[in-house]
């Protein structure tokens, strides 16, 4: 009976579309100080790693690195090239049933023109890289 059980569980989980699941195309308007921009998130998983791809009108493509999920945890990272920099995104966040609440925060602020924990300033926030920022991915299409 038990067993039973588990098998009838186990096969109503895997059939609620999206429960869980992050392989496949995720979209969002994610804020930034230049107003919203839509992202484009294309992840592949295998096991608890993450990669991918990174989409965005600000920087266009860029690979997702050091991604990891554990459960209902998920984070990853992308380099963009702005001119002679090279600006290092990192995202954490939370898999819901047909969504992922993700927060981005950039790496290695208070380069050239930054101003410790204002958040950006300077070159960042003209350059749109803005500071910390929440935002709600949902599946592509």
């Amino acid at each position: 009976m038990r067993f039973r059980f588990l098998i009838l569980a186990s096969v109503i989980l895997i059939a609620l579309p999206g429960y869980g699941q992050v392989a496949g195309k995720w979209t969002a308007n994610v804020p930034g100080p230049q107003g919203e921009q839509e992202m484009t998130f294309d992840f592949a998983v295998d096991g608890d790693s993450v990669k991918g791809t990174v989409n965005s009108e600000f920087a266009g493509e860029a690979e997702i690195q050091a991604g990891e999920v554990e459960g209902d945890k998920i984070s990853f990272k992308h380099a963009v090239e702005l001119g002679q920099r090279t600006i290092t995104f990192a995202y954490t966040g939370t898999i819901k049933e047909r969504e992922i609440e993700l927060t981005r925060t950039v790496e290695g602020r208070g380069g050239r023109g930054g101003r410790g924990g204002r958040g950006g300033g300077g070159r960042g926030r003209r350059g749109g890289l803005g500071g910390e920022a929440t935002f709600t991915l949902t599946p592509a299409g």
